[in-house]
């Protein structure tokens, strides 16, 4: 399902102007005339109409609160970060921080756009993907350095990032959906799988993209998978749930495959430019 795009490449949002016409009707009953069909339709149109108007209500108010807010913030860390000394172990953790609400910036502007345009203007797909294993990475870092503080001694899981075949750009719907099914995959992985390596691949085929986040951690339990009664627990709830969502609106397929104690396999295909649905 393609998203609307602006002239400057930018997801159009917004829907000040738009005309919709009403039901048409007897002059004489004031009763609606025409087909059932047309009757749906109409019906149809007023709720997408609906969506619009309330999708433009939260750009609204993320743009002119949380963004606004997320920019400050980031700009504050910077300063902090300068501040502490390039020998300063506290530049390091205040980078992370910097990153992770940089991150969270795009992700709030995103939101505005109803795609990842803002996570993905800087490189396309492997670079952002990139960013989250990175960012996953240093955060990691920090944790397991807080854990030792408390005397709760832990290792970091290592996080690879393997990209094969010619990288090509996909439609943003379905690079928006990727990028989401990966960061909840690995977000799931990190906090709950107690896993020592966490795999995440990117696999360019000549007709789709396959996308494979894979940990070696304590597994799932039977029946456990987006929208199981089960998987907040494990898998992300709505998270994981609504990624699949997004992928199969892009024309995709998301699947988690896992057994106690194997770990949790999350993959993703998705079709490339012009190929048929997954």
């Amino acid at each position: 399902m393609g998203s609307p795009v602006g002239s400057a490449g930018k997801p159009a949002v917004t829907v000040r102007g738009a005309h919709r016409e009403g039901p048409r009707t007897d002059p004489a009953t004031g009763s609606e005339t025409g087909s059932e069909a047309d009757r749906e339709a109409q019906r149809e149109a007023d709720r997408e109409f609906g969506r619009l108007e309330e999708r433009e209500r939260i750009a609204r108010e993320v743009h002119d609160g949380l963004v606004q807010n997320l920019a400050a913030a980031t700009m504050l860390l910077r300063a902090a970060e300068y501040a502490a000394g390039p020998e300063d172990r506290l530049t390091e953790r205040l980078g992370v921080l910097y990153e992770t609400v940089l991150l969270a910036l795009d992700q709030a502007q995103d939101l505005t756009y109803g795609a990842a345009y803002a996570q993905l203007s800087r490189g396309g797909l492997v670079a952002a993907v990139r960013q989250y294993a990175t960012l996953a990475g240093r955060t990691m870092d920090c944790l397991v350095e807080l854990d030792a503080v408390f005397r709760r001694p832990g290792t970091p899981p290592v996080i690879r990032l393997e990209v094969s075949g010619a990288v090509l750009p996909l439609p943003l719907p379905a690079e928006s959906a990727v990028l989401r099914a990966v960061g909840e995959a690995m977000s799931n992985a990190l906090r709950h799988a107690g896993a020592g390596e966490l795999l995440v691949r990117l696999d360019y085929l000549t007709d789709r993209l396959v996308a494979l986040v894979q940990d070696d951690g304590i597994g799932l339990g039977a029946g456990i998978g987006p929208g199981s009664a089960a998987e907040p627990a494990r898998t992300g709830g709505l998270g994981l749930t609504g990624a699949e969502r997004l992928v199969r609106q892009a024309g995709g397929v998301l699947t988690v495959e896992s057994a106690p104690g194997r770990g949790v396999r999350v993959r993703v295909e998705v079709p490339g430019p012009g190929a048929a649905p997954c």
